[in-house]
């Protein structure tokens, strides 16, 4: 944490390892097969191999299994190991959500990759709401009673993302509703499904992922001046939810919407403007460098011109793997590394490997967005090939090193 009188950057290490363990073991096994997913695409991309399956099927298994084995199972281990009450512990209940979580996940993703958007596929991502579900309830019974107001800061911030999940369990429930009303089915559908996206992704994922950086990061009692930060977090979320699919509403509603991704942008700038102030280690500084240039690009959402540039399939992908990949990845494989890798070569070479393979990984979709206006060439070699080629590369590194990560954690665990 923050210390005032080194002005240095240390990890206050109160995570119950043994809790996060399993679910951090298992969420890098998934991410191993998400990044063989992203350089399967890739190469088809670059190399014009045919994949044995669909292209749209790999797309959906890779993005589910993001969602669904990486990302959240990892933060459902963070919020387990710093805010469970150990008398109030279920080991049983514990393992239900993860068993249920990861049997899930492995059903899901065969049915994506073998159906696409299925009967099956949909049955497996609704069963998963309930998982999360079980996941909210099992931390409103089972949370530590705070009394000192440093942890409950905290606690107030990570309530505040548990409300992002359960918002994001909506669609699942009102899809079924478009019968009953009269907008039309695709609409309502194009709507509900980008709500979810946003919601999971911008709220949950990426709403706890800030407060994992927080509680990395700052001194308990600086958290005061995050607290109507995070506050605000809620009712823009709900706005910018809906922003993949603004021109679908009424005029003022978009302008709603666009307010709220504009000012959601400007609160982020805010943040990275403060924490640069703060003397830290240089990952931590380009973590802190990547959330302010996503609140630059949320913010340019204002910008009409901009605006509409969201149609463009490459920009949408780019805005993800910055959010996903870039921000909230590296916080879950810093707060594994700092609180369960030992400190040697290996895990430096690893951790080199894998922060490197993200980064170059975003500048290969910067490059495919470019080459979607039309500047053809660099150094002779079309940018959309320079964009594809490092993506594979880019991915060839993060696998490495995800492999590495996961070798590491079942050493450690013996």
């Amino acid at each position: 944490m923050y210390d005032r009188n080194e002005n240095t950057v240390q990890l206050k290490n109160e995570l119950q390892v043994e809790i996060f363990r399993p679910w951090i073991l298992a969420s890098f096994f998934w991410l191993t097969l998400i990044v063989l997913l992203g350089i399967s695409m890739r190469v088809s991309f670059a190399m014009g191999i045919q994949l044995p399956t669909p292209f749209s099927f790999v797309k959906h298994a890779h993005s589910h299994t993001a969602f669904w084995g990486w990302a959240g199972p990892a933060l459902f281990g963070f919020i387990l190991s710093t805010c469970i009450d150990e008398k109030k512990r279920n080991p049983i209940w514990e393992k239900t959500l993860f068993f249920s979580n990861q049997i899930l996940t492995l059903c899901a993703i065969l049915s994506f990759i073998l159906s696409g958007y299925s009967v099956a596929s949909i049955i497996f991502s609704s069963l998963m709401v309930f998982v999360w579900l079980g996941f909210v309830v099992y931390y409103y019974h089972s949370q530590m009673q705070i009394t000192d107001s440093r942890n409950a800061h905290l606690f107030r911030l990570i309530r505040i993302s548990i409300w992002m999940l359960l918002l994001s369990t909506l669609p699942t429930f009102l899809i079924p509703l478009s019968i009953f009303t009269g907008i039309e089915k695709e609409t309502l559908k194009t709507i509900l499904i980008h709500f979810f996206l946003e919601m999971f992704s911008e709220g949950w994922l990426y709403g706890t992922s800030l407060v994992l950086f927080l509680y990395i990061l700052t001194d308990f009692w600086d958290l005061n001046r995050f607290i109507s930060f995070f506050s605000l977090l809620i009712p823009l979320i709900l706005f910018i939810s809906f922003r993949s699919s603004y021109l679908l509403f009424p005029i003022y509603l978009q302008w709603f919407i666009v307010g709220a991704s504009f000012l959601w942008g400007i609160l982020q700038i805010w943040l990275g403007l403060y924490l640069f102030k703060i003397r830290m280690d240089w990952h931590y500084s380009m973590i802190t460098g990547l959330i302010f240039g996503k609140g630059i690009l949320d913010a340019l959402f204002m910008i009409p011109s901009l605006r509409e540039l969201i149609v463009l399939k490459s920009i949408t992908i780019l805005y993800m793997h910055w959010k996903l990949l870039g921000i909230v990845s590296i916080l879950i494989v810093v707060t594994t590394q700092k609180n369960i890798f030992p400190k040697n070569r290996i895990i430096t070479a690893l951790w080199i490997l894998f922060f490197g393979g993200m980064l170059f990984t975003l500048i290969a979709m910067i490059l495919i967005v470019i080459s979607d206006f039309r500047i053809d060439t660099f150094l002779g070699y079309p940018f959309w090939n320079w964009g594809q080629t490092l993506a594979v590369i880019a991915g060839v590194c993060v696998l490495l090193g995800a492999i590495g990560f996961y070798i590491q954690l079942l050493y450690s665990s013996k």
